[in-house]
């Protein structure tokens, strides 16, 4: 996953050493000079100089093709204009770090949904975005009581490799069909899940996060 964090100070500092550490890709974008100096030494060419509420930085940085940008400056009025720019160039998910608790309502308004505080909540929410790109919601009734959603089995789920019937689905939950090569299976209850295939089920709307929270990580196996 490819992530830009602006502003590095503590925050911005230690999320992007362990979004290193953890395998992403990661960029810093810094205004204060000094601070740049000594970010080079730790993170060398992935740090860019300049203010990340300026467009040209932004996309000199990527953001075309950034999967996350964590706006994590210590000024509010930056991060909420950083994170409107990172919306218009087309950022999958803005998360915005608030100062002030007050001002959480006033970016909601402005379309800023992910708001946090600190570096544990900031990455935890790049976690699960990690963990939710397996799955979409493809439509919704106009009753508004089910939903369809489409589900991806990689080896970082814990469908992969098992029979459907071994799989707890959430109550008034159904597998429909399993989309393997090009061809659509019925689902069997000895049927074994394999990476690659995509599944699409029928829940309702309170389903969804429960899916999400079981087809998370995938066990060690042994």
């Amino acid at each position: 996953m490819y992530v830009i964090v602006v502003g590095a100070g503590q925050v911005g500092f230690h999320l992007a050493k362990n979004l290193i550490a953890e395998g992403h890709e990661v960029t810093i974008v810094e205004l204060d000079v000094k601070t740049c100096d000594m970010l080079v030494d730790v993170f060398g060419d992935r740090v860019i100089p300049g203010s990340g509420a300026r467009l040209s930085i932004l996309s000199q940085a990527g953001a075309e093709r950034a999967d996350v940008l964590v706006a994590a400056t210590g000024a509010d009025e930056d991060n909420l204009v950083i994170a409107q720019l990172a919306r218009r160039l087309g950022v999958r998910r803005v998360i915005a770090r608030v100062n002030n608790p007050s001002n959480v309502e006033i970016f909601h308004r402005l379309g800023i949904e992910l708001t946090v505080s600190a570096t544990r909540l900031i990455a935890a929410l790049i976690d699960q975005e990690v963990a939710v790109e397996d799955m979409r919601t493809l439509l919704t009734f106009p009753s508004g009581d089910f939903e369809i959603v489409e589900v991806d089995v990689s080896d970082r789920t814990a469908l992969a490799h098992r029979q459907v019937r071994e799989i707890l689905w959430p109550d008034n939950t159904l597998l429909v069909s399993i989309l393997r090569a090009g061809r659509v299976l019925v689902p069997k209850g000895r049927t074994v899940l394999r990476p690659g295939d995509r599944l699409l089920v029928l829940t309702p709307p309170d389903g969804a996060p429960q899916i999400r929270a079981r087809i998370g990580a995938a066990p060690a196996r042994t």
